[in-house]
């Protein structure tokens, strides 16, 4: 028998008793081998060192303390997911709008008379470009980054992107000076 098996069964024999052969192969190998004689008495040392140790008990509302936090945790995932569910699905709603004034643009220029639906059509289109911007700035992030391989040129793309997008939102959003000339023409 190796010492290696020797140590196994060893560590065996501490957790339940072994069959007759696998004993009487054990005491003939630690008859012939001091350095598995020593680690068996260590064993055995240890061994006793435990079997008057005492289990540490939690505390009374333990159980519940860990149940509650597992509710929570499912009670913010869920809520996560909610979340991005709205954000999904008023995305797709800002996409078709932006989508559907593009369709009918050319109707409704011709209702640029009346500057509240042509300021809805404004941002509704500013919100379309603002996706699609979002879009490409993500999709170029994750490209350069694949690309790098170094994490902290990925935060300094996730920076820039952050910041064209605040540019473009701001571009996009603020009011063109020829909608503001149309209305103040018919405030007159």
């Amino acid at each position: 028998m190796r010492c290696q098996d020797a140590s196994e069964l060893l560590s065996q024999q501490m957790d339940c008793p072994l069959d007759e052969s696998e004993q009487h192969e054990l005491d003939t190998h630690l008859a012939e081998c001091e350095s598995c004689q020593h680690e068996a008495a260590l064993m055995r040392q240890a061994d006793t060192i435990y079997a008057h140790a005492k289990f540490a008990q939690p505390p009374p509302d333990f159980a519940n303390k860990v149940m509650e936090r597992i509710r929570q945790r499912k009670l913010r995932r869920s809520l996560l997911r909610g979340g991005l569910m709205i954000c999904g699905i008023s995305l797709l709603i800002v996409l078709g709008l932006g989508l559907l004034t593009l369709a009918f643009s050319p109707l409704l220029r011709s209702s640029a008379q009346y500057p509240s639906l042509a300021y809805i059509i404004n941002v509704l289109n500013g919100l379309v470009s603002i996706f699609h911007t979002f879009d490409y700035a993500i999709r170029l992030t994750f490209t350069a980054t694949a690309k790098s391989g170094f994490p902290f040129i990925m935060i300094g793309y996730l920076f820039l992107a952050i910041f064209l997008i605040v540019v473009w939102a701001r571009v996009l959003l603020v009011p063109k000076s020829g909608l503001s000339q149309v209305s103040e023409n018919r405030q007159e």
